[in-house]
């Protein structure tokens, strides 16, 4: 096949064929001619005759590519009529140009898809591996957050729970997930009280504000060691019948100092009426707002509050309980 080629190119490559085939190039290049665009200042080529083209004829590079093409031609039209072994070559370098080229670029055509198809092989597998590993790690997650977690959860078991699986390599997004999951998008924290906590932070949002709030409610004393909050020897500041607040001393039963002691007064008539609610923060001494009460364990101490309620009741009673505290960190 291939010699029955050759032997057709040898026939048919002759001086006239060469020219014509030069001309015929040199046409197409001004034809197609290499351009440049006016606005978007890229290069390319286009069709002359393309009225609605924007682009320039860039005659620097269309004078060199039809130079080459007479060159090659001239080169072809000189040598095809010379002795035997010239003409042998310029006849095998055609046939190599027409035949040999389109074989070589469809074999490596053919080795580059399939290469290609190998490279989306490997990807595939490498997608689905990651998948797979990424599901494993949200169950696991998921599992994680279900089993050290009720709710209302206390928030010192969310924050060790939010560090431990930092510490394992999770992002905020996959904890921030799991807690949504968990709990419907809603954390109840069990020292806060009944259908009071946080939203779970959304895809995105880091857990530094989350955390900020849990350490500090992870500090306050819950609702029932309030009740080892004993205040005692209380007695109200009065002047007519302007009650100014109250002192006495406050005894700690927990194993742990607190401070930032809030509580509440409520005040009665002489008929034993609810007449008026007040909350307050204990102070150590009246000099400062910020000197907060601390009461350690088995240490008894002294506070006094600051209020100011006009026209008191005559005969009120009183009753003052501890509402609030957080442990010393």
């Amino acid at each position: 096949m291939f010699r029955a080629i050759l032997e057709f190119l040898d026939r048919s490559l002759t001086r006239a064929s060469v020219v014509s085939i030069t001309v015929l190039l040199l046409i197409g290049s001004w034809a197609y001619p290499p351009g440049y665009h006016t606005t978007k200042h890229s290069h390319g080529r286009f069709f002359l005759f393309d009225m609605s083209s924007e682009m320039r004829v860039d005659f620097g590079r269309l004078i060199l590519l039809d130079a080459i093409i007479a060159a090659i031609g001239l080169l072809f039209a000189r040598i095809i009529n010379r002795r035997e072994r010239t003409r042998s070559i310029a006849v095998r370098v055609v046939f190599y140009s027409l035949v040999a080229a389109p074989i070589i670029a469809i074999v490596w055509s053919i080795v580059a898809h399939i290469g290609y198809v190998r490279y989306q092989a490997t990807e595939e597998r490498a997608r689905r591996e990651t998948e797979r590993v990424r599901h494993e790690r949200q169950e696991m997650l998921s599992k994680g957050v279900a089993d050290n977690l009720s709710s209302p959860a206390r928030a010192s078991d969310v924050l060790a729970t939010i560090l431990w699986f930092r510490s394992d390599g999770y992002t905020d997004n996959e904890i921030s997930w799991a807690l949504a999951q968990r709990f419907n998008g809603f954390l109840e924290i069990q020292e806060l009280g009944p259908k009071i906590g946080y939203e779970t932070p959304k895809q995105g949002d880091t857990l530094s504000s989350l955390e900020r709030a849990l350490l500090a409610d992870s500090l306050r004393v819950n609702d029932v060691d309030l009740e080892k909050l004993t205040l005692t020897e209380i007695a109200p500041s009065v002047s007519g019948e302007t009650l100014y607040g109250f002192h006495g001393r406050i005894r700690n039963d927990l194993t742990r100092a607190v401070h930032s002691i809030r509580a509440k007064a409520s005040i009665y008539d002489s008929g034993g009426k609810l007449a008026e609610v007040l909350t307050f923060w204990l102070n150590r001494s009246l000099n400062s707002e910020n000197d907060f009460a601390k009461a350690v364990p088995g240490e008894p101490a002294s506070f006094e509050t600051r209020v100011r309620v006009e026209h008191m009741p005559k005969g009120f009673t009183y009753k003052v309980q501890v509402i609030e505290g957080h442990y010393i960190q």
